[in-house]
């Protein structure tokens, strides 16, 4: 690794001013990064894959993809292996990328294109479930805020 660039990477769109903690303070160190005078590369991925598994195992188990989203909601997704891909490619090409912030996703799926992809999967049905925003804060406060700001946002520009 070369010790004068050093890794970071960000979730897409953390450059405005959204009053939540989680992109507010990834956006502070990219502009810290900016302002040392040295070569970087900011790679910007969208919401993990693995995270939707994670967070949705017990509902997969129970045939249910269960999210605060509404069914048509597109959410933009990237798998870690992408990420690793893209990233050696910013390694292997860097003059064609310094001092550039690329987001980068890999696939754009509502909730119900992603049940049936886990359907498919799977080899069993799973249904797309829109559950409440109050049980993602029960189980995950910081991924609740950023879901609300998400459909906030969405609503706001629909």
């Amino acid at each position: 690794m070369d010790r004068q660039r050093p890794p970071y990477e960000r979730n897409e769109k953390d450059n405005t001013s959204t009053g939540i903690p989680h992109f507010e303070s990834k956006y502070k160190v990219e502009q810290h990064i900016q302002n040392l005078g040295i070569p970087y590369t900011i790679i910007g991925p969208t919401s993990l894959m693995e995270n939707l598994l994670s967070y949705s195992r017990a509902g997969l188990r129970q045939g249910q993809l269960a999210l605060p989203l509404p069914p048509s909601t597109i959410l933009q997704q990237i798998a870690l292996e992408n990420i690793a891909e893209f990233s050696t490619l910013v390694l292997e090409r860097r003059n064609s990328f310094l001092g550039k912030r690329i987001d980068i996703a890999s696939d754009e799926l509502t909730g119900e294109q992603a049940a049936k992809i886990l359907s498919e999967e799977l080899g069993r049905k799973i249904k797309y479930v829109q559950v409440p925003l109050v049980f993602s804060v029960i189980y995950c406060t910081p991924r609740a805020i950023r879901l609300s700001f998400f459909t906030f946002l969405l609503l706001f520009l629909c």
